[in-house]
């Protein structure tokens, strides 16, 4: 059994990535993150290609199968050098989700 985060995923169920498990180029697993994170069953020292999809951005890697977690980085880069990350931000009291503001760096 192997788990896969996806960064760049949103929490619980918003915005999250589809992920594609193949081998030997044919589909064999298939399944949406959720938290960013999902848990497939596979036989171990295989290598498999892992197709995470995240807003229409397609990032494929090939993976061995011989520990248990891995991470794939799904954030978009643009002109290489910007990088887009987007994440939904909730109120700390009550746990709603923040549609406007301004982060301020610095």
């Amino acid at each position: 059994m192997i788990t896969i985060k996806v960064l760049g995923t949103g929490i619980n169920s918003f915005y999250q990535a589809k992920v594609q498990i193949y081998y030997n180029n044919t589909l064999i697993k298939e399944g949406m993150t959720y938290n960013g994170i999902i848990t497939f069953c596979l036989d171990n020292n295989n290598a498999y290609k892992v197709v995470t999809t995240l807003n229409g951005n397609k990032n494929v890697t090939i993976i061995y199968n011989n520990t248990n977690y891995y991470v794939i980085n799904n954030c978009m880069i643009r002109n290489n050098s910007e990088r887009i990350i987007t994440f939904l931000l909730t109120d700390y009291n009550y746990n709603l989700p923040i549609m406007k503001g301004e982060l301020t760096f610095g």
